[in-house]
């Protein structure tokens, strides 16, 4: 009986169980674990996305709201999980990429206060299984084929021609017919894709025959798109697409895999698989932010180069957006900070949704007239009310009397720049009125969309000045004003 209690007391106290017992000591709390599958990091591309996502999986099915969105407050997201703010909003940005994820400012009852606009999150889990089921199965696959190049050096031609047979009947066995069909029609469909291939990696084997009619062996020279780099060194900024590149080349064109043939669109997403699952970095943290530098400058300046020659005028944000992402497949989200970096470096200049080149307007007159009177065209010649410059013009006909500072309180600041465009070219073209640091609409251009009556015409000058006099400011509204009305109406 002795014997057996002096050895209960001879156990030893593992180094994680006196690690819980100082958390308790000091905090006062028990251990906080985080349960993350191995694969659910490989998949997510780091532990803190894998984080997340095992804690939004967990909570997907036990909120309260049966559209199943759950409610999250930052405070709460570090309190559970370790995460900053800005950590939760790069994740969020990255999942909603992926088209596995909603989130959305809503109301919501807090226990301990009134309702509150708070960020909502719902997994789109039909999206996650079947994106996540695809990753397994590529894994599995790059598995088995590495447990078969390790098994032997000797394997004959022969071996090599079943273990391929295996491996497709494998796919064949594994892989749901309507996924493969679901990507057959992306890659073979005129029809413009959105950007996002991340749902849609090349889950059919490497070695698993191609039936695109233009399927080919993979060439010497093969580059990866553009787009698809961009997405390689936004969603896995840790990765060298290089490196990966001449290990996919290598293996296509003199390894394993050079008799696999594939159609261009399927060689580029199995780029991106290879992508996805490539485990070894590649290079040096320096060497990363170089390539992926100089991978990012080449789509700068693509953006740039095309509103530069774009005929010379404004070009609509909407045409930007077709060709680089309707036809080029890049994100709307990526273009949009492209045209921004553009812009912060006076390469480009916008105006409401159009750019034009900021620095051909600083040194060419010519050019410059050509882009004010494109701009005057774009207001006074085009009423669209849901417009963004036509909700300007309305707000300064609302208040008759306005400073800029007011507009720009009124409306988001990113268009800040286009309202000092407005103000200028609706001066220099006669349709606006500047006192000191107020404008006012000018009452000399009249037309349906504008025509107020001569009554009411008379009303609104006598209010303004009013309130010029007000001010303390030269009322200069008169005769001459009324003289241009009266010969606008003729004309």
């Amino acid at each position: 009986m002795k014997a057996e209690k002096g050895k209960k007391q001879n156990i030893k106290t593992s180094n994680f169980d006196k690690m819980s017992s100082l958390i308790k000591d000091v905090t006062n709390q028990n251990l906080k674990s985080i349960v993350i599958p191995l694969e659910l990091i490989e998949y997510a591309g780091e532990i803190q996305k894998a984080a997340f996502l095992a804690r939004l999986i967990y909570l997907s099915d036990k909120g309260s709201k049966p559209n199943g969105f759950i409610w999250k407050s930052y405070p709460e997201w570090k309190k559970e999980i370790g995460l900053s703010q800005s950590q939760v909003e790069r994740i969020v940005a990255d999942f909603q990429g992926r088209n596995i994820l909603e989130a959305k400012k809503m109301m919501a009852a807090s226990k301990n206060s009134n309702a509150s606009n708070t960020w909502h999150y719902r997994l789109l889990m039909n999206n996650f299984s079947t994106d996540f089921k695809k990753f397994l199965l590529v894994r599995a696959e790059e598995n088995l084929g590495l447990e078969a190049e390790e098994t032997s050096s000797s394997i004959t031609d022969s071996t090599n021609i079943n273990t391929f047979e295996n491996t497709s009947l494998y796919k064949e066995q594994y892989v749901e017919k309507d996924v493969i069909e679901k990507i057959d029609l992306d890659i073979d469909s005129d029809l413009p894709y959105n950007g996002d291939y991340s749902n849609d990696l090349d889950v059919v084997s490497e070695e698993y025959p191609s039936a695109a009619p233009d399927a080919a062996f993979l060439s010497a020279d093969f580059e990866p798109l553009l787009e698809h780099q961009i997405w390689a060194v936004n969603s896995y900024p840790y990765k060298s697409p290089k490196f990966i590149t001449d290990k996919f080349k290598s293996y296509f064109t003199t390894g394993k895999g050079k008799d696999v043939k594939k159609s261009d669109a399927e060689w580029q997403l199995s780029w991106r698989g290879w992508i996805t699952m490539e485990k070894s970095f590649g290079a040096t943290q320096y060497s990363f932010d170089e390539e992926h530098l100089e991978i990012r400058n080449e789509l700068f300046l693509d953006v740039c180069d095309f509103v530069w020659d774009y005929n010379r005028l404004l070009v609509p944000y909407k045409e930007i957006i077709k060709e680089f992402c309707k036809i080029r497949n890049f994100d709307e989200s990526t273009i949009k900070e492209y045209l921004d970096m553009n812009i912060s470096i006076k390469n480009l200049d916008s105006y409401f949704d159009c750019y034009f080149n900021s620095k051909e307007y600083e040194v060419n007159a010519e050019y410059a007239e050509e882009v004010d009177d494109a701009m005057c065209e774009y207001i006074w010649h085009d009423t669209s009310e849901e417009l963004q410059q036509m909700k300007v013009y309305r707000f300064i006909q609302s208040k008759l009397l306005v400073t800029e500072s007011d507009l720009r309180r009124e409306f988001h600041w990113s268009i800040d720049r286009s309202i000092s465009h407005f103000l200028r070219v609706g001066i220099k073209f006669g349709y606006l009125e500047q006192v000191g640091d107020y404008y006012h609409e000018k009452f000399r251009w009249i037309t349906n969309a504008y025509d107020y009556g001569e009554a009411e015409i008379s009303e609104r000058i006598e209010s303004i000045k009013n309130l010029l006099s007000k001010l303390g400011l030269n009322n200069y509204l008169g005769s001459d004003e009324r003289s241009n009305i009266v010969e606008q109406e003729s004309y």
